[in-house]
């Protein structure tokens, strides 16, 4: 390919032979324009997945420009993991008085059923 350019790009400024000068800039650009529109419809978007998720959005032949919006199984996996986690700690904050919450080594504790100061993120531990 940069054997063709090296022999193209110099017949087509030459004033002997296409003489087209600065306009070469006209055919970049249409190739480029062809080239961001292949990106845009086939190139997918993988930030923030998994090597798993990828997989999965492929076997389930996803297009490209419809990966970020996709919802993969394991995603959902994790996020219902997740709520279960949250609800755990909620419920073990109910039946103690005090919790040691491990992310931020700090004392949550609870005053009544009323009010939670101040609550555990994501994980808790028994003390």
């Amino acid at each position: 390919m940069n054997t063709m350019w090296a022999f193209v790009i110099p017949k087509l400024f030459n004033p002997d032979q296409a003489n087209l000068g600065a306009k070469v800039s006209f055919i970049f650009g249409g190739l480029a324009l062809l080239s961001y529109r292949y990106l845009w419809v086939y190139q997918p978007e993988t930030a923030g997945r998994t090597y798993k998720e990828l997989d999965e959005l492929f076997a389930m032949k996803v297009p490209g420009r419809k990966f970020k919006s996709t919802k993969t199984q394991i995603e959902t996996e994790g996020d219902q993991a997740k709520d279960l986690k949250q609800e755990q700690c909620f419920t073990t904050m109910l039946r103690g008085p005090y919790q040691l919450c491990s992310r931020r080594s700090a004392l949550c504790y609870a005053t009544s059923l009323h009010r939670l100061v101040p609550l555990c993120h994501d994980s808790c531990d028994r003390n």
